[in-house]
């Protein structure tokens, strides 16, 4: 099967045929790319002028933001716009709402992430910080841009229960139910995620620890004695944060987007095809590009086997920001598939052999159809075939 024409000939920005959308999307959608595309602020400008003369509400606006978790970086992007232009602007007070509440949150965020790294190198064990707080500095070079639900950590698996066994010392407990570990367990990256109550802005603190950027059933791995061997830090509100290098901090985002894109178990719960997922994998394709970098991704892309999974991220996100990556670089990343029909499957990893046809091979209509988790709602079944995998024929454990 050769390259599809869509690899090609995406829709240029601006004409994302956003008519078709919805007002709320049209504007979920403007609000989170505005930065990158001056010609989005017209679909901004008509929503809070409406708002501003009382024609419209924004609420309904805003819950989009959130649902599509682009509530801090539409907010950041429309603050910016008015502080560029304080009278071409009229904001609703919401959006500085939004702001100060996420700079609050996040800057106690920034202080758990680094008693977190001390607490694992008091038990001597080296960990890298996933996507939430670094993705937003790096992608969007500001501390607003996120909302991070959680703190994810990359750990050895020879290493995971020394920290473990530090963090409930220290006041966490196991986040799920064992038959629900015993669901997370079938991909083989869940290692005992843990939690702790801390009330204020956040509540509750989650922890995350992964040993793979890859679940194992999709047959991809980047080794990950290698990630750690090129680790370096980023600077988050001050503190010098353990990250992933440039390329594989971007093979991970990518990786976790065609993940949850072709999951069955992510439509079903409606986090499949959210807009920040574009964003961050857009955004770091143009930081990439912007450090001259492109070249040695696509190197160690194709030196893993990974080309697959990160050409489909890619070739997703150029639906909303078609010069995140030009089609030279597309082309080389597909250099050596000879099948794309993958692009359309979905549930395959989880033995279901699901494909977008119609409507719904739509990516950009998919993303903001709310009700395609309702039409495949239980039709994955993983908890029970988890279960089943972890007893034996007499239903013992």
């Amino acid at each position: 099967m050769p390259l599809p024409d869509s690899i090609s000939d995406l829709p240029a920005v601006g004409r994302v045929d956003v008519l078709r959308l919805s007002p709320e999307a049209t504007f979920t959608y403007a609000a989170a790319f505005v930065d990158l595309h001056a010609d989005l602020r017209a679909a901004c400008r008509a929503v809070l002028d409406a708002v501003a003369e009382s024609r419209a509400e924004f609420g309904p606006h805003l819950e989009m933001l959130r649902y599509h978790c682009v509530a801090a970086l539409g907010t950041l992007n429309l603050s910016e716009l008015q502080r560029e232009d304080p009278d071409g602007w009229s904001l609703p007070p919401e959006v500085s709402d939004v702001q100060d509440s996420i700079l609050r949150r996040n800057r106690a965020f920034v202080g758990y992430i680094e008693e977190i790294v001390a607490l694992a190198r008091e038990s001597d064990v080296e960990v890298l910080v996933r996507k939430g707080l670094p993705l937003a500095v790096r992608a969007r070079g500001h501390l607003t841009a996120r909302e991070p639900s959680d703190i994810d950590l990359l750990v050895k698996r020879s290493d995971a229960a020394r920290l473990i066994a530090t963090l409930d010392q220290s006041g966490f407990r196991p986040k799920y139910t064992r038959a629900m570990e015993g669901l997370l367990a079938v991909g083989g990256q869940n290692l005992g995620d843990r939690v702790r109550d801390i009330g204020g802005d956040i509540g509750r603190l989650d922890i995350g620890f992964s040993t793979s950027y890859f679940d194992r059933r999709s047959g991809f791995d980047l080794p990950i004695d290698g990630v750690f061997e090129r680790a370096t830090t980023v600077s988050v509100g001050g503190v010098d944060v353990p990250v992933a290098s440039e390329v594989d901090f971007a093979i991970d985002v990518s990786a976790h987007f065609a993940k949850d894109a072709q999951s069955l178990l992510a439509i079903e719960g409606g986090y499949d095809l959210l807009l920040y997922k574009f964003s961050d994998v857009a955004r770091l394709a143009r930081r990439l590009a912007g450090l001259g970098s492109l070249e040695a991704f696509t190197a160690s892309v194709h030196e893993h086997g990974l080309a697959k999974p990160i050409l489909h991220a890619l070739w997703c996100a150029r639906h909303f920001d078609p010069k995140c990556v030009d089609d030279g670089m597309l082309r080389k990343l597909a250099s050596g598939i000879d099948d794309f029909s993958y692009l359309s499957e979905f549930g395959r990893s989880e033995g279901y052999d699901g494909r977008w046809r119609g409507a719904d091979a739509d990516i950009v209509a998919r993303t903001f159809d709310h009700t395609r988790m309702e039409r495949f709602s239980g039709q994955s079944r993983l908890l029970e075939r988890a279960l089943r995998a972890r007893l034996g024929p007499d239903g013992q454990a």
